[in-house]
């Protein structure tokens, strides 16, 4: 299976191939933005395009999810509140927070639309904890994890989340098929919590390795398949993602 992992940045988009066949990526690399405003986004949109024509096949797009802090919430204040960022002109660090969730959504759907190919989105904490052991951890400390673990070290920190995140993807894809289980438990936490969150803001699912069969109404069918396997867990302790995957063979029928 063949990964197309993608880390979108308004300055520069890191990109990574993976084959889930092959230990290393086979390509990685970053591509500059120097326009700005809305031609900064059809520059993106292309930059993307050249990606995929150059890779050829791919089976799935992998995305870095969203942040907690999207809309410009990061730092407390004195009564416990978050602090949103003030813009000045529209150039401000919230302005930038927008442009780049709004960019990410488009390229999705032309992943989706155009490609006809499915995507799926991992959460900064789980890639994090997967390359360092620390879900919080910061771009120097991945850095450091890539280039003392693989020997490998690239110009830009875009690369080295591009890189991770296919890795990432690349491991929850051969432990669901029951080829390879990572040896880290720092690994096998954060693969077990993508296949627990797996992917809501996507088309991929995790559990099956293919495609949702249905995407309307999947907030509602992820709300019952958690009640399921809470109180299916509670009744008999079996494990959580085994409990999941037998709420998706068993309805296998209504998402057809």
């Amino acid at each position: 299976m063949k990964i197309l992992a993608l880390d979108v940045s308004l300055t520069s988009t890191g990109y990574a191939f993976w084959d889930t066949r092959e230990d290393e990526a086979l390509s990685v690399g970053a591509i500059r933005t120097k326009s700005r405003g809305l031609p900064r986004y059809r520059e993106i949109l292309a930059t993307v395009e050249r990606i995929k024509r150059a890779f050829g096949a791919v089976d799935v797009v992998v995305f870095e999810g969203y942040p907690y802090f999207l809309f410009g919430f990061q730092k407390k204040g004195r009564n416990g509140g978050g602090k949103f960022y003030r813009s000045e002109h529209g150039q401000g660090p919230g302005n930038q927070i927008f442009g780049l969730a709004g960019i990410t959504e488009m390229i999705k759907m032309k992943v989706h639309y155009q490609w006809n190919l499915p995507y799926a989105s991992i959460s900064p904490s789980s890639i994090k904890k997967y390359a360092t052991g620390f879900g919080k951890a910061g771009k120097p400390q991945m850095i450091d994890a890539l280039e003392y673990e693989h020997g490998i070290t690239f110009k830009t920190d875009d690369e080295v989340d591009a890189w991770y995140i296919g890795q990432l993807a690349r491991a929850v894809i051969l432990f669901i098929s029951e080829e390879e289980k990572p040896e880290a438990k720092h690994r096998l936490e954060a693969v077990k919590g993508v296949l627990e969150a797996n992917n809501p803001e996507g088309t991929w699912n995790w559990l099956e390795n293919e495609p949702f069969a249905q995407l309307w109404g999947r907030k509602k069918a992820f709300k019952k398949r958690k009640r399921h396997a809470r109180g299916k867990r509670q009744r008999s302790g079996s494990d959580d993602l085994d409990v999941q995957r037998e709420w998706y063979s068993s309805n296998a029928s209504q998402r057809s």
